[in-house]
């Protein structure tokens, strides 16, 4: 193409006089892989929104042009159609980052679609109304017992990805977190919990009680030593269990003192135990011995009651003598 024909026709592209035929000999061009036609298309679609129909053909003439037309929807709002069309026909490759949120039909769509693969770079940076977070862990539960033999492209790293990756206030409706429990795997809830930490409990007093009816004591404890339930949920977990009383109550003064920490730009070890004192704690009760003769931190005293029960008196000790000093027992 001559630098005279390159220029009228990006004059063209710009103000948007391509006809239908001069848009079919760029899309020819690119499909050819011209680089001419390529830059053309470029401005193209920087400067305008295809039609349905044109829509239509920058998929139908092979990858590298529906690729190049996926750059240009990360920079400007992307129709319900363009939605559409990207859950059905973008060639996704592995590294791909999905360029925009979708609507609630065509996140519909996309689990139409039943690929997995797909659904995983959409949730790898989206978050899923509730209705669909039940969907995934339904999927998940269809699956083969093995996933092995599916590997990348099943639900199960779908929502591996949808855990882990970009947390945005995920699982948080009562409904979403009984699908969770749903699965009998402790990981995901657990992640729950320590994304909201000592800042605040994620998991909603109804989830508590569903995981007493299950007798799943182990999440319990776990729910207890890492994240700061309300005085509501802690009597209702010592109600059914009341060997996690002294555990229980540490929970409840370890919030305390990480509220005096934040107030007062102190800190004692309320939010996270030292790298030395888990290591200690690691090594079972001689090592928990240990460290609760060296002034431990709240955390660390949270996590001897959880790992080393014989224990737990003592670790409730020194957290109410850290209390008491700082005059909030």
């Amino acid at each position: 193409m001559n630098k005279l024909k390159k220029l009228y026709y990006k004059w063209l592209a710009v103000t948007d006089r391509l006809s239908e035929a001069q848009f079919d000999c760029l899309c020819l061009g690119c499909e050819k892989e011209e680089k001419d036609a390529f830059d053309l298309m470029r401005v193209y679609l920087a400067n305008r929104r295809p039609t349905t129909q044109r829509m239509d053909k920058l998929y139908r003439y092979g990858d590298k042009l529906a690729r190049l037309y996926m750059e240009s929807l990360y920079a400007r709002d992307v129709s319900e159609k363009e939605q559409r069309h990207l859950v059905l026909f973008m060639p996704f490759k592995q590294g791909d980052v999905w360029p925009c949120e979708l609507t609630t039909s065509n996140i519909e769509e996309l689990f139409d679609t039943e690929r997995p693969y797909k659904i995983r770079m959409y949730v790898a940076k989206y978050k899923l109304p509730e209705k669909f977070e039940k969907l995934l862990v339904n999927r998940v539960k269809m699956e083969e017992p093995d996933f092995s033999s599916v590997g990348e492209n099943s639900y199960s790293k779908v929502l591996d990805t949808y855990m882990w990756v970009n947390d945005k206030d995920k699982f948080r409706s009562i409904s979403a977190q009984m699908s969770l429990l749903s699965l009998a795997d402790d990981q995901y809830i657990k992640h729950i919990v320590k994304t909201g930490g000592m800042k605040e409990c994620l998991i909603k007093r109804e989830t508590v009680e569903e995981i007493i009816a299950q007798e799943r004591k182990t999440l319990l404890s776990f729910l207890l030593r890492e994240t700061r339930p309300d005085d509501e949920i802690c009597d209702l977990i010592t109600e059914h269990y009341p060997d996690l009383k002294n555990l229980a109550e540490i929970c409840q003064l370890r919030a305390k003192i990480r509220d005096y920490e934040v107030e007062n730009k102190k800190h004692y070890g309320a939010a996270f135990a030292s790298p030395t004192e888990k290591e200690c704690v690691k090594l079972g009760k001689e090592g928990a011995m240990q460290v609760l003769k060296k002034h431990p931190s709240p955390s660390c005293c949270a996590l001897v009651a959880a790992e080393v029960p014989e224990l737990s008196a003592k670790a409730l000790e020194a957290v109410r003598n850290t209390a008491q000093k700082l005059g909030i027992a």
